[in-house]
């Protein structure tokens, strides 16, 4: 009879091993207990000895879900029972304790890049020991970011001369979307200082560089991404001008003439060059220029170049005006009589004459005093008639200026 009973004895211990062991792999890990040191029966809960056995929370080890990669969220999952009243995750980078968080989560970042993720989890509840989870596997090596393809680049429009607005008349397109924007204006390789508008003026720092726009993408849990416009060369600006030059003054031999510059909206510098019937005067580069002998009857003009930095040389021309002949002194006599000592009339005859010059036909104003007794011309150089003046009193004739002979004045004597 006991010989019958032992195959089957030892058949039921076996399958008893095997389910212990599949228990044993399948149950959660069990947060560590610290013992009691006043239970003598050394905190178990079989004892005897009347002991009271301490609650605990078990928990099973954590696994992580998510893609390892820089930008990206991984989350963490385990459970503990009872539930507990608070848990903290603690987040190891190749085993090296890196963040303690309150909720599952933990955001990729750039340090974490090329290194492993884990995480155990500590759970705290009123009248249970803290219980450890343990620790989760590593992640695979964290990755880069996940990178924007960039289809189409920054449009730009406008002319490629200083003076000129360029604008980004067309932004760039990513795949995803790109959720911002921003831009930055290069000169050839170096970022333009303030630059970094949808618009930028050229200016002459900008000669003969390229000028190009770059755009700064950016999307949530994607790499940054980068895109350029295409760049052309600055050329120089156009002056533009307002007025012509102007010659001021008259043009007479010995007689300053002066000259002044368009009227432009850029200017550093005006340079000036006179002309003789359209050829320049040895050493006439002054903005005043005084005719001579020689300039008579020929037109005299100016030639202006207007020239500022980063912009081509304006260049313009005054209209020319002819130079005439110096004023001559003219040559005056004048003679006043009365016939009578008591007489009150005088007759007065003024002689005028110029070298050179046909006769003049001048203004003449006699003044006794301050008063003024005639105003007549000329005729052929001559002029008769007669006054209110006594014997001694004195006469002030004066000759007006003529287009070629100056202002002349005398005093005669009533005789």
């Amino acid at each position: 009879m006991f010989s019958s009973r032992r195959p089957r004895l030892r058949g039921a211990l076996s399958a008893l091993a095997a389910t212990l062991a599949l228990a044993a792999f399948a149950t959660p890990a069990v947060a560590e207990v610290p013992t009691d040191p006043r239970d003598p029966g050394g905190g178990g809960g079989g004892g005897g000895g009347g002991g009271t056995s301490t609650p605990v929370m078990t928990g099973t080890v954590p696994s992580i879900s998510g893609t390892p990669r820089v930008g990206q969220t991984l989350f963490a999952y385990n459970t503990f029972t009872p539930t507990p009243d608070r848990v903290q995750y603690d987040w190891l980078v190749d085993g090296t304790f890196s963040l303690a968080t309150a909720t599952n989560q933990f955001k990729v970042r750039p340090e974490d890049l090329g290194k492993r993720i884990s995480v155990s989890v500590a759970a705290f509840k009123e009248g249970y020991p803290t219980a450890f989870s343990g620790l989760s596997p590593e992640t695979a090596v964290v990755q880069g970011p996940v990178e924007m393809r960039v289809t189409a680049s920054p449009g730009v429009s406008g002319t490629f001369r200083v003076g000129e607005t360029l604008r980004v008349t067309s932004a760039p397109r990513t795949d995803p979307v790109f959720e911002t924007v921003t831009y930055q204006w290069f000169r050839s390789i170096n970022p333009i200082p303030g630059a970094t508008g949808t618009s930028y003026t050229l200016g002459p720092s900008d000669v003969a560089q390229p000028v190009w726009v770059q755009a700064t993408l950016k999307r949530t849990d994607y790499a940054t991404a980068y895109s350029g416009s295409q760049g052309s060369y600055v050329g120089l600006g156009e002056i533009v001008a307002t007025s012509e030059p102007l010659i001021t003054g008259t043009p007479r031999v010995g007689s300053r003439l002066a000259a002044a510059p368009p009227t432009t909206d850029h200017r550093d510098y005006a340079y000036f060059r006179w002309t003789r019937d359209g050829v320049v005067i040895a050493g006439a580069t002054g903005t005043t220029y005084t005719p001579v002998a020689a300039d008579v009857g020929h037109r005299i003009g100016v030639d202006v170049r207007v020239t500022a930095a980063g912009y081509a040389d304006h260049h313009a021309s005054a209209r020319p005006v002819t130079v005439e002949p110096a004023l001559r002194k003219p040559r005056l006599r004048a003679t006043a009589t009365t016939a009578l000592r008591t007489a009150r009339k005088a007759r007065l005859v003024v002689l005028a004459s110029a070298p050179a010059a046909p006769p003049l036909a001048a203004k003449v104003t006699v003044r006794r005093g301050g008063k003024v007794l005639r105003a007549a011309k000329l005729s052929k150089g001559r002029l008769v008639t007669t006054v209110k003046a006594k014997r001694g009193q004195k006469l002030r004739i004066t000759i007006a200026a003529t287009s070629r002979t100056k202002a002349r004045t005398i005093t005669v004597r009533v005789r």
